[in-house]
């Protein structure tokens, strides 16, 4: 479904394939791919960088000792929350031995 806005930028009268809510600014066809092509966001212009991956793999040691810390804290949550049942020695099992 289509809905009508007004273009942040030029002022034409345009459609939309989601309802504007007044938050952030509105482009048609021509001034969004304008924006797109600059690099800036539809949020108000901010430059928002994409993460680039290549400097992550760098960083790949910190993340497994990162995720090392993490399995860590998990193992003792659900250590808290299963604990491990010992079995009891019943009067009878102790008797008959």
């Amino acid at each position: 479904m289509m809905h009508r806005a007004t273009c942040g930028d030029c002022g034409k009268e345009c459609e939309v394939p989601f309802r504007p809510t007044g938050e952030r600014p509105v482009f048609c066809n021509d001034c969004f791919r304008n924006h797109k092509n600059e690099g800036q966001s539809r949020s108000g212009g901010n430059n928002y960088a994409r993460p680039n991956f290549a400097d992550q793999r760098n960083n790949a040691d910190q993340y497994k000792e990162q995720f090392g810390i993490l399995n860590a804290k998990l193992d003792k949550i659900l250590g808290a929350l299963n604990p491990v049942k010992t079995k009891a020695v019943s009067k009878k099992a102790k008797v008959k031995k």
